[in-house]
């Protein structure tokens, strides 16, 4: 799966999806279109000399934007290792106060071949 159509995915075609399961690659390939898109926001707002109070709120705002396509990717990524979606909601807090450890464990856990409890495997 590429970059761009991960993407497509993962946030346009399923933004609020937490059934199924989402392959390795795509949650990955998401986490990283968050890192960028953060970094070129700060970036904007640094060339074009924002307070710092206001470049957090637009950072703060590109947050609130992606946060449910965030839990839902990391939802069907935790359905691709065949545990419950319902972990989100403890995953994505954690993974703000541990810079990524968690998102780097879901990234590299393989998910399971064949079909599980939550579906066939993603293509």
């Amino acid at each position: 799966m590429t970059f761009i159509k991960s993407i497509a995915t993962s946030v346009f075609d399923k933004y609020a999806t937490f059934e199924g399961r989402a392959s390795r690659r795509e949650y990955l390939w998401f986490i990283l279109f968050l890192i960028i898109f953060t970094m070129v926001a700060s970036v904007i707002g640094t060339i074009a000399n924002a307070e710092r109070g206001a470049l957090f709120f637009v950072i703060k705002v590109i947050l609130v934007i992606f946060a449910l396509p965030t839990w839902a990717v990391t939802a069907r990524r935790l359905h691709d290792i065949n545990l419950s979606g319902w972990l989100a909601l403890i995953v994505i807090p954690l993974r703000n106060l541990t810079l990524g450890i968690v998102t780097i464990i879901l990234g590299l856990v393989k998910g399971n071949i064949e079909a599980n409890n939550y579906g066939e495997l993603p293509k």
